[in-house]
């Protein structure tokens, strides 16, 4: 954005009218591509990463509870 500002009035609305002759060729459509990929991997891997931990929290209580059960006995946790 900082480019963006420093570049005079004339030239950027060249740069811009070349970007969008590019879009019209079909040349730029890589990039639109990779940036569309970009995201979904972004998203997916929050996603992913969000459900883990929510397994992992899951799986620990279950666990705990389970001891806590067959020991008979209750044990600290260290989720305080």
């Amino acid at each position: 954005m900082l480019i963006l500002s420093r570049i005079p009035v004339q030239d950027l609305s060249t740069i811009l009218k070349m970007i969008v002759l590019h879009l019209v060729n079909g040349e730029l459509i890589a990039y639109i591509f990779l940036f569309i990929v970009c995201l979904a991997w972004f998203i997916q891997s929050k996603v992913a990463r969000r459900n883990h931990s929510e397994e992992m929290n899951r799986v620990t209580k279950e666990k705990s509870q389970l001891q806590n059960m067959l020991t008979k006995k209750k044990f600290k946790s260290s989720e305080q």
